[in-house]
């Protein structure tokens, strides 16, 4: 089960640190100014394809954990792990840990706010694996192939912005109901 502080630290950095400023705005804007441009250099679309496009596969399995972990990570039930509730006997303290949850369930709308997390990730999975053949052999990329996809490439960039922006949605402290 992942805590808490350990899920925040896991959100921070995939969609802060990696998803909006390295993998958006660092790289695939770029690739996609550059493939826009009149003369694009190849080398850098090389680089863009070997080197930040990959990056898309591993942090995609950590996105999904991430989003499936959020339930638990942001339930106020933890709460009744810490003094001075954690003093409860055992009895009380499932009973409490499953009204908390449930109030909290109701109340902050969370299942739907992954629910969208999870459809956004399927989405940008789906346009990626549509782009991912244009990129895969990295010794002969064909420009105007990819100049035909740009359009691709732009709702790509879209349903991973979208993604980021859902997983913003999500709480980003317990909060108590």
């Amino acid at each position: 089960m992942i805590m808490h502080d350990d899920w925040q630290l896991m959100r921070k950095r995939l969609n802060h640190d990696w998803l909006k400023n390295k993998f958006l705005v660092a790289h695939l804007n770029g690739f996609i100014a550059r493939l826009s441009a009149s003369n694009p250099d190849p080398a850098k679309l090389k680089e863009f394809a070997t080197q930040d496009w990959t990056t898309w596969g591993s942090h995609r399995k950590e996105l999904a954990e991430l989003i499936k972990s959020a339930e638990v990570a942001l339930s106020p039930r933890q709460l009744l792990d810490q003094p001075p509730l954690s003093a409860c006997n055992p009895e009380t303290k499932d009973c409490l840990c499953k009204l908390v949850h449930a109030l909290w369930l109701t109340r902050s709308s969370i299942r739907q706010k992954i629910a969208s997390a999870d459809v956004a990730l399927k989405e940008a999975d789906t346009h990626y694996k549509s782009l991912a053949p244009l990129l895969i052999s990295t010794e002969n990329i064909d420009l105007s192939l990819l100049r035909q996809s740009i359009e691709k490439f732009i709702k790509f960039d879209k349903a991973v912005a979208y993604l980021s922006d859902c997983i913003h949605q999500l709480p980003h402290s317990i909060q108590v109901v």
